[in-house]
């Protein structure tokens, strides 16, 4: 039984490492095969409220997120692309901006305040090195 002790921690790192790999692989592909510049429309913001407890003070907190869907034209053919943000004053509804979208794919966008989100995952990759480095020296001496 002590082996689920010692091995059970990598297990979940290794949840944890796979999952911010996913995510931040997906991302780059976006970024990288969304080449066509085109212009959109924005078709929608909607806000999103979360409620949170800190659980030292007890006070209820909130923030938000914001889904924003755009619409454009590609090749003849009507295109919507939802995004979400931590931040919606980049855009408002009825706004015109450009995007990038995957000619191959092209439901399939990326717009320029992403790239923000992107580097700001990337960054939980030294946390996680870090913590696999801990895990390894602790377990494997």
């Amino acid at each position: 039984m002590d082996y689920v002790y010692k091995y059970l921690p990598g297990i979940i790192l290794a949840i944890f490492n796979l999952g911010f790999l996913w995510a931040i692989l997906s991302n780059l592909k976006r970024l990288i095969c969304c080449t066509k510049k085109v212009d959109a429309i924005v078709k929608s913001v909607s806000e999103h409220e979360h409620k949170h407890k800190d659980s030292k003070t007890g006070e209820t907190k909130y923030s938000y997120t914001y889904t924003v869907i755009f619409e454009y034209d590609f090749n003849g053919k009507h295109y919507e692309s939802t995004h979400n943000y931590s931040n919606h004053a980049h855009y408002s509804k009825g706004n015109k901006t450009d995007i990038k979208i995957n000619p191959l794919k092209p439901e399939e966008s990326w717009t320029k305040h992403e790239f923000k989100d992107l580097f700001a995952l990337s960054l939980a990759i030294p946390v996680l090195a870090f913590f696999d480095y801990l895990y390894i020296m602790i377990n494997f001496q």
